[in-house]
C-alpha cells in the first residue's frame, strides 16, 4: 500500500493553516476540517482494500506473563518539541495505528496523554489490539507519602488516555540520572540522597500496587543503573518486566553489556532513539556511520533505518521512534525480513561511541562508574 494519502493530510494541514491565517478561519473550524479530513482518511486505510499490508511488521519480543509480545516497532510521541505537540500527536497516532503499527509510547512530562488516548480511538482500532506504555515521572522534591502520590500518577495517566488500563507504564528515570542532570540536585547532601533513594523504591511500590489492582499488566524501569535496578528488585522482590532506555548499536560496550545483564535478568528491553545518531554524532563518527549503513541498505535492498531497525530484531529488542512524517511510518513499519549476518552485525556495530556520549538530559546508565 502506498501512504500518499498520509502526506496529503500533512499537506492539507499545513493548507487548513495558510487558510486560518489568511481568511480568519476560527481555529475551531480549521480543527473541524482537519478532524474530518483525517477520519475520511482513516476510514479510507481500514477499508478491505487495504486491510491487510504483508509488509508491515508485526514482530513482538516475548514479556514476561504476557500472551501478547510486545510489539517490536512502536511510535513515541517524543521528543523534539514537534513530536510532543498534541497537535501533531493525535494525527500521528492515528495513522501509524492504521498504518498497521500496535504500540505507542507516551508520558506525562511529554504533555501529550490526552492527544494520545484521542489518536487510539480516532484510528478505529480496537483497544485490545494496541500496547499503550506511558510512565510515572518522578518528582525532584521530597514527598509525605510517594507510594500515594504514585497511586494518583497512575490514575491521572489513565485518565489523560482515556483507558481502563495501559499494557506497561515505567519508573522513568532513576536517582543517578536526575542526580547528574538536574542543577537542583548539585548540592544534595548524602542523606539526603539516600532519602529520595527511599522514595523512588516508594514510587515502584506504588507501580506495583497499580499492577496488582490491574491498572497497570506490566511495570518497568526507565533510566536506571543496574545497583538501582537491583536494589528495586531486593527490596520489593519483584523484578521490572520492561527495561526501557536509550540502546543503539553504536552504543559503548558498557551500554550494550548492560543491556544483556537486564535482558538475561528476565527483562525484556525497549529501546528509545534508535536514529538519533544523526543528530548527536561528532563529524568523524556520522560520516562512518553513514558509510556502514549505505552499504548494508544497499547489500540488503534496503534503507538505512531499515537496516538499524533489523538489527534491534536480531537482538530481541522492541524499539520506538517517531513516526510524525508519513513516510517514516512507511519506511519503519516495513520490516527486514533477512537477519544481519553475524559479519554484518559487526560491522554495524564497529563505530562506537565513548560512555561520554548524551544527549543532554540522559547518562548513559551502563556507564554509570565512568
Amino acid at each position: 500500500m502506498k501512504l500518499v494519502g498520509l502526506w496529503a493530510i500533512g499537506f492539507l494541514a499545513s493548507l487548513l493553516q495558510t487558510l486560518s491565517d489568511r481568511f480568519a478561519v476560527t481555529s475551531e473550524e480549521s480543527e473541524s476540517v482537519a478532524t474530518s479530513l483525517l477520519q475520511t482518511e482513516l476510514q479510507r486505510l481500514r477499508s478491505p482494500k487495504f486491510a491487510t499490508r504483508a509488509d508491515v511488521c508485526t514482530d513482538t519480543v516475548p514479556v514476561t506473563g504476557s500472551a501478547r509480545g510486545l510489539p517490536a516497532i512502536g511510535y513515541i510521541a517524543c521528543c523534539s518539541p514537534e513530536d510532543v505537540k498534541p497537535a501533531n500527536v493525535r494525527p500521528g497516532v492515528a495513522r501509524y495505528l492504521a498504518a498497521g503499527g500496535r504500540r505507542v509510547v507516551t508520558a506525562p512530562c511529554y504533555g501529550n496523554e490526552h492527544a494520545v488516548g484521542q489518536g487510539l480511538r480516532d484510528s478505529g482500532v480496537p483497544r485490545e489490539h494496541i500496547w499503550v506504555t506511558t510512565a510515572l515521572d518522578p518528582p525532584d522534591e521530597a514527598l509525605q507519602n510517594p507510594r500515594h502520590w504514585a497511586a494518583g500518577q497512575v490514575d491521572a495517566s489513565l485518565h489523560r488516555l482515556n483507558v481502563s488500563y495501559v499494557d506497561d507504564m515505567y519508573l522513568h528515570w532513576g536517582l543517578e540520572n536526575e542526580y547528574k542532570t538536574k542543577i537542583s540536585l548539585a548540592n544534595v547532601t548524602k542523606e539526603q540522597y539516600v532519602e529520595l533513594g527511599e522514595q523512588y523504591l516508594e514510587l515502584y511500590r506504588g507501580l506495583i500496587d497499580a499492577q496488582r489492582a490491574g491498572k497497570v499488566r506490566h511495570i518497568g524501569v526507565g533510566v536506571h543503573t543496574q545497583k538501582e535496578i537491583e536494589y528495586l528488585m531486593n527490596a520489593t522482590g519483584v523484578k521490572p518486566d520492561i527495561m526501557h532506555g536509550w540502546i543503539t548499536p553504536f552504543m559503548p560496550e558498557k551500554q550494550l553489556s548492560f543491556a544483556k545483564w537486564a535482558m538475561n535478568q528476565g527483562m525484556t528491553l525497549s529501546a528509545w532513539g534508535p536514529y538519533n545518531w544523526d543528530s548527536l554524532d561528532e563529524p568523524a563518527e556520522l560520516e562512518s556511520h553513514r558509510s556502514i549503513t549505505s552499504e548494508l541498505a544497499k547489500k540488503y535492498g534496503a534503507t538505512a533505518s531499515q537496516i538499524v531497525a533489523r538489527w534491534y530484531l536480531d537482538k530481541g529488542i522492541a524499539m520506538c521512534t517517531s513516526m510524525l512524517e508519513p513516510s517514516y511510518v512507511k519506511d519503519d513499519l516495513h520490516c527486514l525480513r533477512s537477519s544481519l549476518s553475524a559479519e554484518d552485525t559487526a560491522l554495524l556495530e564497529s563505530v562506537k561511541w565513548d560512555c561520554q556520549k548524551t544527549d543532554f538530559f540522559q547518562p548513559l546508565p551502563g556507564c554509570s562508574e565512568d
